[in-house]
């Protein structure tokens, strides 16, 4: 019964917003309407509104990578995170997915990953490592 309530409710609010912006009414006082009405729905509809920009959890990461300890792991998503898309992006030519549709991007974005980990495998098993030790002997 509640969740049938909840529908009427927006279904009329929504048409009363509509006649309101045909009748030129404050803009304003619209979006908060639309604001205060989504709010109050469940389901897809519902709007979230996140207000904690600066929250507590902000500001201790910020302090946590003032410290020489948070420079030097923050230092480390050179290595581990931006060098695969640079690679991707720079070595292997591909700037733009070839399909439409989000579970032909995946699939695409997943078979791009496996390459490049190929790619590092085969590359790590053929490269010829050389002894500057002993070169001349």
């Amino acid at each position: 019964m509640f969740i049938f309530v909840q529908i009427i409710k927006f279904y009329l609010i929504k048409r009363l917003m509509s006649i309101m912006r045909f009748l030129g009414v404050n803009i304003i006082a619209v979006i908060v309407l639309d604001v205060l009405i989504n709010r109050n729905i469940v389901g897809k509809n519902r709007l979230r509104v996140i207000t904690d920009y600066g929250g507590v959890l902000a500001k201790k990461m910020a302090f946590k990578m003032e410290t020489s300890e948070g420079k030097k792991e923050f230092a480390k998503r050179k290595e581990t995170v931006e060098w695969p898309f640079g690679n991707i992006k720079q070595n292997m030519k591909y700037t733009e997915f070839l399909t439409r549709g989000l579970k032909q991007t995946i699939t695409e974005k997943n078979l791009l990953n496996i390459s490049h980990i190929i790619k590092r495998i085969y590359n790590s098993q053929n490269s010829v490592k050389i002894d500057f030790i002993n070169l001349n002997t």
